[in-house]
Parts: structure tokens; sequence; C-alpha cells
């Protein structure tokens, strides 16, 4: 069993735990405080603020909340990152065409020659108490785990159906979903497999629309994640690495939300291009390894002409 780790105390501030800078509004009015975490805190982090007011009012007020948005904008990191600061275990739960009850709640395993009850992922975390429970990807779940989710959020309880126990929630156990779509209709036919959620599930949950950080939030992103940037790479047209690259990446997400391309520059997107930049000195092989690579030839191209837009500099093959 891993040691869990405490990062705030009931004297911790909002603005401490969330980098705000003068909000002094003790941390204890606002959220539960759980007895330790198993997320590593990120202190350079950047919150959306009106995110975060909404996040923990749902947290607060025992709210299922459903974070919903674009591919690759933070949506899991968002969860695991509160946990951090509110001394919470996080646990995220994946949901997919492929993913069964068993998986969900357990089931009988053998095991020298005896069957004894194996929790699932779910029910596991169930079981601790003060818990953030993220049902990732909930837009892909099937109608089966779909009908024992219902269940859950609405009573919170799971029924073992091998057994007929019920396992209540423990004390404190919060839900956040996250979702490319608002488990509505996917109309950008991006994302295959979603599956249109039947109203039972939305109205289960509160919503909120998770987007990419402001262009400010993700530059000052970049710099708190690498300092000395600057030096390391000198400035273009004026404008700093860390400017150039949030450019580069708004300029991609809008190329895929138009269907030029069918991979989002996410935020593990930028932090790896920023490193490989940093470590080959060489932004075009950087771009290459963090993202160019892994579009088909057609994308390769519109990739590459933005890429060379920004930087001025060519990709080749």
């Amino acid at each position: 069993m891993s040691t869990l780790m405490t990062n705030s105390t009931n004297s911790t501030t909002f603005g401490e735990a969330f980098n705000f800078s003068g909000i002094d509004i003790p941390l204890e009015n606002l959220a539960v405080f759980g007895q330790g975490t198993n997320v590593q805190l990120n202190p350079n982090y950047v919150f959306d603020k009106d995110i975060l007011k909404q996040l923990l009012f749902s947290l607060k007020e025992g709210e299922n909340l459903l974070l919903w948005g674009d591919a690759g904008s933070g949506k899991t990191d968002l969860i695991e990152q509160v946990a951090a600061r509110l001394n919470r275990e996080a646990f995220i739960v994946s949901f997919g065409e492929e993913t069964s009850i068993r998986q969900l709640i357990g089931g009988f395993t053998l095991s020298n020659g005896e069957t004894p009850w194996r929790d699932g992922a779910l029910l596991s975390a169930i079981r601790v108490e003060n818990a953030l429970i993220g049902l990732d990807e909930i837009n892909m779940a099937m109608p089966g785990s779909v009908a024992m989710l219902n269940h859950l959020l609405q009573k919170r309880e799971i029924i073992i159906p091998e057994t007929g126990e019920i396992v209540e929630c423990a004390k404190g156990v919060s839900f956040l979903a996250t979702s490319n779509t608002n488990m509505g209709v996917d109309e950008s036919g991006l994302f295959e497999g979603s599956q249109n959620q039947n109203a039972a599930t939305r109205s289960r949950f509160a919503g909120v629309h998770v987007k990419y950080l402001r262009p400010d939030d993700e530059i000052k992103l970049i710099e708190l994640a690498y300092p000395g940037l600057d030096e390391a790479i000198p400035p273009l047209g004026g404008k700093s690495f860390a400017e150039l690259s949030v450019q580069l990446a708004n300029a991609l997400r809008s190329a895929m939300r138009d269907g030029g391309l069918s991979l989002p520059f996410s935020v593990r997107q930028i932090h790896r291009f920023v490193k490989a930049s940093l470590a080959f000195k060489d932004v075009s092989l950087a771009f290459k390894f963090s993202y160019w690579n892994l579009l088909d030839s057609v994308e390769r191209q519109a990739a590459g002409d933005i890429f060379k837009t920004i930087f001025n500099t060519e990709v080749k093959d």
C-alpha cells in the first residue's frame, strides 16, 4: 500500500492552494479535506478560476459533476490536481466499448483452489472515504454499465449481482465524470464510439465545459514549468518560445475542429514539444517527435504548413 501525502492544512487559504494571489479565504470553508492524497502535487499547474469555483461548489454540495470538452484539454489532470490540494485520494475509472460490469464491480477469482471475491476498479474506489472518483470518458459507456452507474449516482450504492450484497459509498465520496461530449450527440463526428447517453444519466450531473486554457494562462503554464526557457531558446519575431508554442497549439486545435486534423495538440503534447525542443536544440525535429509523426500523410502536410507559418521553419519527412 502506497504512503499518502498531505499537501494542505486547515490554515491553508484558497489562494495558497490554487496559486491565486490575494484570495485569503480558508480552504476548509470551501471544500472537504481528506486524510491524505495518492496524487503528486504539481506546483506549476494553472487553474481556471471559474471552472475551479464550480468544481469546489459541486464537491461541497455533493453534486455529481460532468467535465466535458475537447480531447487533451486536461480534464483528468484537473481532477487529480484538485485531489492533491484537498488531501483526497483520486481514482480514475475508465470507460470504453469493451468495459464490462465485471471490470467495474469485480468478480470471483480462482486462487489455490478457492474462489475469493476481488473488487473491480469502481467498487474498490467507492469504499475509500473522501475519494474523488473520476468516471473517465463516460460518453463511451455502454448500456449495461450506464444502468449500474445510474443506480450508483442516485442511490450511492452498488449492488453486487452475484451475491446481492449492497455496498454503500464511503463517507464523502465524490463523482466527477469526464467526456469529450456533453453526453449528447457527438456533433463534431471526431469521437468514434461516443454514445448518446439518455436523459436519465445526464440529469444526474451538473455540467462544466472545460476548454483549453486561455493563451495567457497556457503561456504562464509553460514559463512556470520551464524556467530559463527564454535563455535556452531565443525569441523569434518578437515572440518568446512559450508564446510561439501556444500559438502553434491553438492553430493546430483550430484545424482539428475544422476537420483538417484528427489528433489534438493537447497539454501533454505542448509539454512534450517544449521538452524535446530543449533537448534536441531543433524545433522542427521536436515537432516531428511530439506530434507530426503521429499523423497521416495528408495531415502531415497541413500541420507542417501551420508549423512553418509560425516558426518559419520547414518540417521535412
